[in-house]
């Protein structure tokens, strides 16, 4: 589970991590999916989480108040480490930005495989 909720301004950020409960040896990369569908890389559920391997699947099951950062995702990924964009070799920290002022929430499943 995954989960980021916060009180914000318009256009500022609420931040939350995952830790990974293995080491990895290299950084998974990063695909987030739309509740309700799957892709090549992240074929399971928000209920059943899965990754390929090399993989960190984010199976998004609800916002609010959300503006993408990058793109259509609504978590903007960066390595823990280095704050680069992606995930590390241990974690990933993630980013969600408020369209208004007021709540902002984002909540799904994850999963994580080595490659």
């Amino acid at each position: 589970m995954v989960s980021i909720e916060g009180y914000e301004t318009a256009h500022n950020d609420v931040r939350t991590s995952i830790s990974f409960p293995m080491h990895l040896a290299t950084a998974p990369t990063v695909d987030q999916v739309a509740f309700g569908t799957t892709d090549s890389h992240c074929s399971g559920t928000t209920g059943s989480p899965t990754a390929a391997p090399g993989y960190l699947c984010i199976y998004i099951r609800v916002t609010s108040n959300e503006e993408p950062i990058t793109g259509e995702d609504p978590f903007y990924p960066q390595d823990v480490q280095n704050l680069n964009f992606g995930a590390s070799t241990f974690g990933v920290l993630l980013t969600a930005r408020a369209i208004a002022t007021g709540n902002v929430a984002v909540d799904g499943a994850w999963a994580v495989t080595a490659p």
